[in-house]
């Protein structure tokens, strides 16, 4: 039997309490992360992500910061951090203050755009 770092199965549990109402899509997705297969958890948190689940816009970005699944962009952490601490993910509303402690004003305010824009492309 495989035996996962406590670090890795505390990470799983916030995953999971984070997301009552969590596709299922959103487990697998959790999986993946804390087991380290960053790519696959990528995908599936975008999609998710994409689709308006918090949860996942939460963890995307936070992986966009960590390069995790990808290339490190802190505007595209930013816009998903945005995204969800605007729907009361506090996760997201304490990584936005750190996030943006890394950021210029201007960088900040393009962020804020690409938030505005992916809004707008879903009529919201």
């Amino acid at each position: 039997m495989k035996r996962f770092p406590m670090a890795a199965v505390l990470a799983l549990g916030i995953l999971f309490t984070a997301t009552a109402a969590a596709p299922a899509d959103f487990d697998d997705a959790a999986v993946a992360y804390v087991t380290g297969d960053y790519d696959t958890a990528f995908r599936e948190f975008v999609e998710l992500a994409n689709q308006g689940h918090v949860g996942s816009q939460t963890v995307l970005g936070t992986m966009y910061n960590a390069g995790q699944g990808t290339a490190p962009d802190k505007m595209k952490a930013y816009m998903w951090t945005l995204l969800a601490a605007r729907k009361g993910d506090r996760d997201a509303r304490h990584n936005l203050r750190a996030f943006g402690r890394r950021m210029t004003p201007v960088e900040i305010g393009q962020a804020e755009l690409m938030a505005k824009a992916w809004l707008e492309r879903r009529g919201r």
